[in-house]
């Protein structure tokens, strides 16, 4: 019976507390407590709704919650320093410390919150003016916070002073554990823009916070394990990790790309009346501009720069300054220096710093420039530090800072500007000044200017694909050097002349080599996709050509240019010559990054084509030549070479012309400042016609070129087929003769000659050996006579011994140089036979101090060629008048003479000479 009692009052009363807990009334009995609780821990104004209200274990779900500050009396909006409104807001505590403890430990659990704070003087308002009171409580009421639950909450966090909004997306729950809030956060996402810009998104991660209460403020320590991405980063690299803690004040992050592009190693932040902040960083240049200004970010700009960043951001200052240090950077592919040093600093609204740049040919760049933040437009002006060279033209220099160019760019993304530059040349007492204008807008880029008192004019379409639209070049007299337009029908497509007086500037300065002649150069070309296609023809042209009396009176060419895959593409070049034809079938070129050289293929087919050698050799070439250059192995020059007809007028045997020679083939290359390996073979069709007033030949020849073109090593051999050796009374004929080349003696051939004739009675011959500069002439004649008879015979046609006072201090010493010296014209050897012969050259009579009569006294003789046959020679004793003798020689045949004398005494006789030859 009791216990039906005691379990009818315990379901009365739960009933009641069921009723009750239900009842309007106490709902809003409810409401004014949690109110005032609210109110009072929070330091704020609260409305909402109540759903539910729990007698058995203490709670209250509260609905449509919104909370804001005191002191801002209006309703809920985001223009109060914090607010927040959730869902549903759940209180509970528990009947045991209530009851045991006289203390209300308050569980507050919000779902699916929406808050907003501001952050002034680097403190965040809806912690210092909502948070901190919770977790501290009232000091009038026994209430404290015991937990703290946020299911699904969004947090937006502003700083107007330096622009700069956070949003938070996130779950977490804190615990009050011995006067430590302790909390642990699983951020969902997570947002940074600076100036309306998205610099971090996707921020997740967990986190560790610890806040206590001190009178000085809350003491607090945050540890963070995350990641984000990178907004200014490339495509499918953003990804970054952010690591580090925050305590009591101040805090040690890092911040890194999954790549390593971006590398921020010690990002430090302090507070101290403000946020301190200290970040070192290495990052693509790229993402500097980009941090800037979302329009530099889009630039074409690759390398990689290291920058140190020192701010204070405080309720009256944003102070910002540092320095960007970088090494090589590329704009569009093309180097753009080498490095550069960018220092910055914010004055209210406006970045302004100094640059600095090295750059491999134009050397030190400094200058300054201004950046308005707001406004997004700025400008940059540089110069030259140091005199440089001018880029592709050695000979011409600028003075320190005599190179200025400005760049502004406007909030629409034009670029305007202007340059100017003074070069000097170091040869000539002259200068050449270049200024103008520029200005890129909506992908245009135009340049006008002056060179000089010329006038040019460049516009070019960048985008989609790069498109020439016009380039003009005039003279000060208004006649145009190059004017190329673009069709009307097809945008595409230009065409126009340029003038030869360009091409001749161009082709000295990029070849080396001096053109002359006259004539245009039609061009036509079109440019689509990155890729330029053109076509030109020489149009009533002559252009001579360097080193050569052939000319040429034809030209047109093929080629294509690939932009993208830097390569010149020669399909067909093909030259008319006044004496043959030159032609190129697909040659080939390739480019680095910073448009370097890399490869090159080029076949060149040339067909009876004229080459000369100053004024010394002329021959009618065909043949094949084929080059082949390669940055990473080894270039090489290969081809077969075959003398159609040929004419040397310089001596074969003259160290002068192998010399002259090598000097042609190797210059060209080795003034380029490279050496390639050389594998060329030259045969002639037809023997070389040599003729010189010595030496006069018919010869054949094969040469191997081998080893490189500076340091060649050439072999092969010359044979002379036919040729006579011109001396002044009967010349001899070449009967063998052969000269050979050794590839380590190149300058000092081996030669074998032999050289014969029948003059009068004697078989004459003459034989040379030895090298060119080591060499051995022997004369032999049948009947033999002396070296000095020998000679006499050759110069005069006689033998006789009186001449030998003469003979032997001229002819061994000048035979020699006459042989071999490089200088044959017929004027040149008659001064040398001239001098020979002086002696006789206004008397004829022949001295003669010996007598083999034994009748003493001063003898002469008068000698007379009446023809090849018949000689008369008349003697004279001047001391005894009576003593005269008359000698006459009749030649028979090769082998028998007649000869009548009359002799000193006056007796007349005669005498018959018979040879004979005996062998097997």
């Amino acid at each position: 019976m009791i216990k039906k009692i005691i379990f009818a009052v315990l379901l009365g009363f739960v009933a009641t507390v069921v009723f009750v807990q239900n009842h309007q009334w106490v709902h809003d009995r409810a409401a004014q407590k949690v109110a005032i609780i609210l109110e009072s821990i929070g330091n704020c104004t609260v409305e909402f709704k109540v759903q539910r209200v729990n007698l058995f274990s203490p709670s209250v779900t509260l609905e449509q919650v919104k909370a804001y500050p005191k002191s801002f009396n209006a309703q809920f909006s985001d223009a109060a320093p914090w607010s927040w409104e959730s869902k549903t807001l759940t209180l509970s505590c528990s009947w045991f410390t209530l009851l045991f403890y006289g203390m209300v430990g308050l569980h507050v659990h919000l779902k699916d919150l929406q808050g907003q704070t501001i952050i002034e003087q680097g403190r965040i308002a809806v912690v210092e003016q909502h948070i901190r009171g919770m977790i501290e409580g009232p000091s009038d009421a026994p209430v404290f916070l015991k937990s703290l639950t946020f299911e699904k909450a969004h947090l937006v966090a502003r700083y107007p002073d330096i622009h700069v909004a956070m949003d938070l997306d996130w779950s977490s729950e804190s615990k009050n554990m011995n006067g430590i809030f302790k909390t642990n956060i699983h951020l969902h996402d997570g947002a940074l823009t600076l100036y309306e810009r998205t610099m971090i998104s996707k921020l997740s991660g967990a986190a560790h916070l610890d806040i206590s209460s001190h009178p000085t403020g809350l003491q607090t320590h945050l540890t963070f394990d995350g990641k984000t991405e990178l907004e200014q980063l490339t495509m499918n690299k953003k990804t970054c990790f952010l690591n580090g803690a925050w305590n009591n004040g101040q805090g040690l992050f890092t911040l890194k790309s999954a790549d390593q592009l971006f590398d921020a190693d010690a990002i430090k932040v302090r507070y101290d009346n403000g946020i301190h902040l200290d970040a070192h960083a290495r990052m693509p240049a790229r993402y500097l501009l980009d941090v800037i200004d979302a329009s530099l970010g889009s630039l074409p700009l690759d390398g990689s720069c290291e920058v140190a960043l020192q701010g204070l951001f405080s309720a009256d200052r944003f102070d910002l300054s540092g320095q960007s240090t970088s090494g090589p950077l590329t704009y569009n592919a093309r180097a753009l220096c080498d490095t550069s040093m960018i220092a910055f600093k914010k004055e209210d609204t406006i970045l302004k710093g100094t640059l600095s740049a090295q750059h491999q040919l134009l050397g030190a760049l400094e200058g300054s420039w201004q950046w308005d933040i707001p406004q997004s437009k700025g400008h940059c002006i540089l110069s030259n530090a140091g005199a440089v060279s001018v880029p592709d033209f050695p000979l011409w220099s600028l003075a320190e800072h005599a190179m200025n160019v400005r760049f502004d760019l406007d909030e629409h993304r034009t670029i305007t500007g202007s340059y100017r530059g003074i070069a000097q040349s170091a040869l000539l007492d002259a200068q050449v000044e270049l200024r103008g204008t520029l200005a890129l807008k909506n992908d245009l880029l135009a340049l006008v200017g002056h060179l000089n008192r010329n006038v040019y004019e460049l516009a070019l379409v960048l985008q989609p694909t790069l498109r020439l639209q016009r380039l003009s070049y005039k003279d000060s007299s208004g006649n145009a050097l190059i004017d190329l337009t673009t069709d009307k029908d097809d945008h595409n497509n230009f065409q126009g002349p340029i003038s030869f007086e360009l091409l001749r500037l161009l082709v000295k300065q990029f070849l080396s080599y001096n053109l002359q002649g006259e004539g245009i150069l039609n061009l036509k070309g079109s440019l689509a996709d990155n890729l330029m296609h053109l076509k030109g023809q020489l149009a009533q042209g002559t252009i001579r050509l360097p080193e050569t009396y052939n000319f040429i009176d034809g030209f047109d060419v093929d080629m294509t240019v690939d932009f993208d895959k830097k390569k010149v593409v020669a399909h067909h070049v093909h030259s008319t010559l006044h004496r043959g034809n030159a032609t190129v079938e697909r040659a080939v070129a390739l480019f680095d990054d910073a448009y370097n050289l890399t490869y090159a293929y080029l076949p060149l087919m040339l067909d009876s084509c004229l080459l000369n050698l100053k004024k010394d050799l002329f021959a009618v070439v065909s043949g094949g030549m084929t080059m082949l250059y390669d940055a990473k192995a080894k270039s090489a020059l290969t081809g077969r070479l075959i003398i159609d007809r040929s004419q040397l007028k310089e001596n074969i045997f003259s160290d002068a012309l192998q010399k002259s020679v090598l000097a042609f083939t190797s210059g060209m290359f080795e003034a380029k400042g490279f050496d390639m390996a050389c594998d060329v073979t030259i045969e002639t069709r037809n023997p070389i016609r040599v003729d010189t007033a010595f030496f006069q030949a018919q010869a054949k020849a094969t040469v191997h070129v081998g080893n490189t073109v500076i340091d060649p090593k050439v072999s092969g051999s010359v044979e002379i087929l036919s040729g006579t050796l011109a001396f002044p009374y009967k010349p001899l004929t070449i009967t063998k003769g052969h000269i050979y080349l050794l590839p380590d003696q190149i300058n000092d051939p081996i030669i074998e000659l032999v050289a014969k004739n029948k003059i009068k009675k004697f078989n004459v011959s003459l034989h040379v050996n030895g090298s060119l500069l080591n060499h051995d002439i022997a004369l032999e004649s049948t009947p033999s006579l002396t070296e000095e008879q020998i000679i006499a015979l050759l110069l005069v046609g006689s033998q006789e011994e009186s001449l030998s006072i003469v003979m032997p201090a001229l002819v061994m010493q000048n035979l020699k140089t006459v042989f071999f010296d490089s200088e044959q014209s017929p004027s040149r050897l008659n001064s040398f036979f001239q001098s020979w012969l002086k002696p006789l050259s206004n008397i004829h009579l022949v001295p003669s101090f010996s007598d083999q009569t034994g009748r003493g006294g001063l003898r002469g003789a008068v000698e007379i060629d009446i023809n090849d046959r018949l000689r008369a020679v008349a003697q004279q004793n001047f001391s005894l008048s009576e003593d005269t003798r008359f000698e006459v020689e009749y030649l028979l045949s090769d082998d028998v003479s007649i000869r009548g004398i009359r002799n000193e005494r006056r007796d007349v006789g005669g005498e018959v000479e018979m040879r004979w030859k005996f062998g097997s």
